[in-house]
């Protein structure tokens, strides 16, 4: 990642993986690599508008609505960022990180409250949860195979969530002053995975064993919305009312980000693809505002 970002810092180009695999490698792999990444933002960007639909039926009354209108609703917003100028997608994405910050930070105080005994049950936990059943469940096996086997099949899901952090060089080609704005931004990449991720999975684990039976359910039975989130289900045990519907808001908001920065990363990969032409020369086409408007 540091090395992309030195990369983007000194040649800042749009879509700027595929271009430097083309400038400093080989066209063929340019070409090769451009295509999968535009792929992977289509496909993903399916996959988060897909979510979001599903995340708005948690809410009473949601579900009686055909499930089409949602997601019609959520491409219409995340197009409509998209087709403005670069600045109007920076804002929202900008507001989206804003809210996800706030709240994952609120989420690991009261994770840390809930587990020293400060919720209406007052049940100090501590790490009651990796002693029994355990910090580990065991998958296809027993003892350190299977506890192995348990923790590459949640790395290989896992490691889907840390897919688009190449965007901080996707967006170099149309960040201000991008020679000191990206490696502040890559830097700072690092410490988050660090912060919100690490950190998240450590106190999850302590506040919800593997074996819970409210996770399970809800994984078994494709609860929508939040109902099958570990936040969600740490907090009902903690009997605390509310707060289960704002996260339920604030995952809705997160995958609708995820979903415009998908958007935005594949148009842009298209667009380099297209200035290396190996793509149609009608994806260059820009609006006034530097959108290539019909790569989005």
């Amino acid at each position: 990642m540091m090395s992309l970002g030195e990369m983007a810092t000194w040649l800042p180009l749009p879509g700027a993986i595929p271009q430097f695999c083309a400038r400093y490698v080989d066209a063929s792999v340019g070409f090769a690599v451009g295509w999968n990444l535009w792929y992977q933002c289509s496909i993903t960007l399916c996959v988060e508008i897909s979510a979001a639909a599903v995340i708005i039926q948690y809410w009473p009354g949601a579900q009686d609505i055909n499930v089409a209108a949602w997601i019609g609703l959520v491409i219409a917003i995340i197009v409509f960022l998209n087709v403005w100028a670069v600045s109007v997608y920076g804002e929202a994405e900008f507001i989206f990180a804003s809210i996800k910050i706030i709240t994952i930070v609120g989420l690991l105080l009261l994770a840390l409250i809930i587990d020293l005994g400060g919720s209406p049950t007052g049940d100090r936990i501590g790490f009651r949860y990796w002693k029994n059943p355990g910090a580990m469940n065991q998958y296809f096996g027993t003892g350190d195979k299977g506890r192995f086997l348990g923790f590459f099949s949640t790395l290989v899901n896992a490691a889907f969530s840390f897919g688009g952090v190449e965007a901080v060089a996707c967006a170099a080609g149309e960040a201000e002053n991008p020679r000191k704005n990206i490696p502040k931004a890559v830097k700072r990449v690092f410490w988050r995975i660090l912060f919100f991720y690490v950190l998240g999975a450590l106190f999850l684990g302590m506040l919800v064993p593997y074996n819970d039976k409210n996770l399970l359910t809800a994984q078994k039975n494709n609860e929508p919305g939040a109902a099958a989130s570990p936040w969600v289900i740490a907090i009902r045990r903690a009997s605390i009312p509310v707060l289960p519907s704002i996260i339920n808001a604030v995952i809705l908001t997160s995958a609708t980000s995820s979903g415009n920065a998908f958007l935005y990363t594949g148009s842009r990969y298209l667009y380099g693809l297209a200035q290396n032409r190996q793509a149609p020369r009608f994806l260059l086409h820009c609006t006034k505002k530097g959108v290539p408007i019909y790569a989005v």
